[in-house]
């Protein structure tokens, strides 16, 4: 998911030139809050940020991977460590999937505060977005998730959160991954054996920093409660939340006839299994009811997706988001 944020904040308050390395604040609570951004010196009273959240308890190292190729953007990309990844600290409730998605959206406020930002959200771009457990046709292996005893999935996602990277640094090949890239996706967006070497390396170790995150929000993707902190963005942003009841489609009835003040942009592809196309085109139904959705025929797998079409030095989806959003020539 991707946010375009922009402000006129106080002179004193914006950076002359953001270092590309990794930063970590403290909030007003003590906890340190880690996150990466990648520079862009726009003027000397105005700063303009893309808001990065990468997938599944991903991490602000992915920035850092990609600022070579955003050195020509006039904006600030800035991505922040969620709650337990990296050098995040976890939450004081933790294992409450609510409580964790309110802690995260705290922390990136308190980094936009930071950094001069004043003013979100400009726009709204989801990449392949996740589709809760209570739409027919999200994922398999997630409504499979939600029907299994509590302790069981515990069980399931600890096993394989703490157990994927040491069976990524035994297992995974160039060779591997060059699977998952079709011939024509690499020849597309540039992908070279540097790109399958790079994340060899990278994966492992970004797994052994997002483990803890990962059983929490695994837990949370099998659990159909997910859906009601997409609901409650529906009727806060003024998308209006759309239910639909057999042949009976009713509205939210304070934000009928509502449109959000931003917009909002989904993309997807046609042979995503995890966030299928019928489960986002129902969650734009659902939530988003202004929202655009682009289907990428050229794309044919989420991790590809996920990868905004690009290898990390050279993500092209979020290069041509950036256009659209004039914030690259």
């Amino acid at each position: 998911m991707l946010g375009a944020c922009s402000s006129r904040p106080a002179a004193e308050s914006v950076p002359a030139m953001i270092s590309p390395s990794n930063r970590v604040l403290v909030s007003k609570d003590g906890r340190k809050i880690g996150y990466a951004i990648s520079p862009a010196k726009i003027s000397e009273d105005t700063t303009k940020a893309i808001v990065w959240f990468y997938p599944l308890s991903g991490c602000s190292q992915i920035v850092d991977k990609a600022s070579p190729s955003l050195s020509k953007y006039q904006a600030s990309v800035i991505s922040v460590d969620r709650p337990s990844v990296g050098d995040t600290d976890a939450l004081a409730v933790e294992n409450n999937p609510i409580e964790r998605i309110q802690g995260h959206a705290d922390d990136v406020v308190a980094v936009l505060h930071q950094e001069g930002i004043r003013s979100v959200i400009k726009g709204l771009t989801l990449v392949a977005p996740f589709v809760s457990t209570s739409c027919k046709h999200s994922w398999k292996i997630a409504r499979l998730g939600n029907w299994v005893p509590s302790l069981v999935l515990t069980c399931a996602t600890k096993t394989i959160a703490f157990g994927e990277p040491l069976f990524l640094s035994m297992f995974l090949s160039e060779s591997a991954l060059k699977k998952l890239v079709s011939e024509e996706e690499q020849a597309l967006f540039g992908w070279n054996d540097s790109d399958f070497k790079d994340i060899v390396d990278t994966l492992p170790v970004v797994g052994k920093v997002t483990a803890n995150a990962k059983v929490t929000e695994a837990q949370l993707g099998a659990n159909s409660m997910w859906q009601q902190v997409c609901d409650d963005f529906a009727v806060e942003s003024g998308c209006g939340l759309v239910v639909e009841d057999g042949e009976e489609t009713t509205k939210s009835p304070n934000q009928q006839g509502t449109v959000p003040s931003f917009p909002i942009v989904i993309h997807a592809c046609r042979k995503d299994t995890i966030a299928p196309c019928a489960a986002v085109e129902w969650l734009a139904r659902r939530c988003y009811g202004n929202s655009t959705i682009i289907i990428h025929d050229e794309i044919h797998s989420h991790e590809v997706m996920t990868f905004l079409g690009g290898p990390p030095r050279n993500p092209g989806l979020l290069h041509a988001i950036a256009r659209d959003w004039e914030l690259l020539e």
